[in-house]
């Protein structure tokens, strides 16, 4: 097994943990990370950007969510899961010893080709670390239901003793560590 993810309620420290696993991590690190920009205007727009963690100039705007007439409208921008974020993940699956997802969500789900790229990685010998948003889709499904990949849920109760336990289980896959 060589795909661990987490996953939680929102604000538990997800990403945080992550982070604070990759400090410890000596290895070649690829993949993304996802970050929110809430835009103050009348509509309270919020900007989810993904970034490679090798090339952090190298961000692709994945979706928009304004909020008028008393509901959120979701844009989703395909092509940049699609096109761009693929472009990201390959070039990392044959250059980085680690790959990291954060987060694979929702949004996703008809990104078919990202999706494709995504199962790749999982089905590769390279160690997967991610997040994986607590919602039910097929997609988040599938990985979630693989036999080689373990999910851990952070709670209140968990969250500060994870770190040490993650960084363990990417010892046990033979990495290198600081």
């Amino acid at each position: 097994m060589n795909n661990l993810f987490l996953t939680g309620e929102k604000g538990i420290g997800k990403s945080t943990i992550l982070k604070r696993v990759l400090n410890n991590c000596s290895m070649s690190i690829g993949g993304f990370m996802t970050l929110r920009n809430i835009e103050e205007d009348i509509y309270n727009k919020k900007v989810f950007m993904i970034y490679s963690l090798n090339d952090e100039s190298r961000k692709h705007n994945i979706a928009t969510i304004t909020f008028k007439d008393n509901k959120n409208h979701i844009e989703i921008n395909k092509d940049s899961f699609d096109i761009g974020i693929v472009s990201i993940l390959k070039e990392d699956l044959n250059n980085s010893d680690l790959i990291i997802l954060d987060e694979l969500g929702f949004m996703e789900s008809e990104c078919f080709e990202f999706q494709k790229t995504i199962y790749d990685i999982l089905d590769s010998s390279k160690p997967v670390l991610g997040v994986i948003k607590d919602y039910d889709c097929e997609f988040l499904d599938n990985i979630r239901n693989r036999i080689d990949t373990n999910i851990i849920k952070v709670t209140k109760e968990n969250r500060d003793n994870l770190v040490e336990s993650i960084l363990n289980t990417l010892v046990s896959f033979n990495k290198n560590f600081k």
